[in-house]
């Protein structure tokens, strides 16, 4: 009985894939490859936006994804491309996963991160209005995420996060450009900065200021040069 339920459940889901248009930002990846893989197995025809493989041998030439799905090479911060091939492709189902997903390049680089994951999201999102039809988007997030368990001095994972806390429950509901020295007390605090502070030397705007220099001064972005930043506000849903 229970290989009969097992065979069904298969058949279910080989049908439901068959013949679906799916699109697959990043599938040059590692966990790219292996879900256009799997996709084109299960009968869907696949397409593939992403940037060249980052390694050679790749698990992308190693699956011989370029002659079983429709391979694209582009740049999803490329709003134009991003629009162009998402009217040409009217995806039935969209898994995103392209992304600067790396920590440490993530300091070295946070204006190519902040425009490759927060811009390049919105690229997709942006485009996908435009579609005939109905399109699901699963929009897959990081795993570069901790929890410290201050009694047990040892850090979880992301699994363990509570759910209001995660970026999948929160939706963008304004994205603007501003000087940084333009930050608002209650912006700087949004970003983490206390709001009670004892000395008003230490208000929450010039400790940001602090905060940003850590950060970004040996750059050449520091909080004098007042660069542009891209402003992301969310809500939680």
């Amino acid at each position: 009985m229970g290989k009969q339920e097992s065979t069904m459940e298969n058949l279910e889901i080989n049908s439901f894939w068959s013949g679906k248009r799916v699109l697959v930002t990043g599938h040059t990846g590692f966990k790219g490859s292996w879900l256009s893989f799997w996709l084109h197995q299960l009968g869907a025809e696949v397409f593939g936006v992403a940037l060249e493989p980052e390694t050679n041998p790749s698990l992308f030439g190693q699956l011989h994804l370029e002659k079983n799905i429709h391979h694209f090479i582009g740049d999803i911060r490329d709003e134009i491309l991003i629009r162009q091939k998402i009217i040409t492709i009217q995806p039935d189902i969209v898994f995103h996963l392209a992304a600067q997903q790396l920590v440490r390049r993530s300091y070295r680089e946070p204006l190519l991160t902040w425009q490759t994951n927060v811009m390049g999201t919105a690229n997709l999102l942006n485009a996908l209005v435009e579609i005939k039809s109905t399109c699901a988007v699963v929009i897959v997030t990081t795993d570069k995420v901790w929890k410290y368990v201050e009694d047990k001095f040892r850090w979880r994972p992301s699994i363990f996060m509570p759910r209001w806390a995660s970026r999948i429950t929160l939706e963008i509901v304004n994205i603007r450009v501003e000087r940084v020295g333009d930050i608002s007390e209650a912006d700087a605090i949004a970003e983490g900065i206390p709001p009670f502070l004892p000395s008003p030397s230490k208000i929450p705007i010039m400790q940001y200021a602090t905060l940003w220099n850590r950060i970004n001064q040996k750059s050449d972005f520091g909080w004098d040069v007042n660069p542009y930043v891209w402003v992301i506000e969310f809500k939680r849903v």
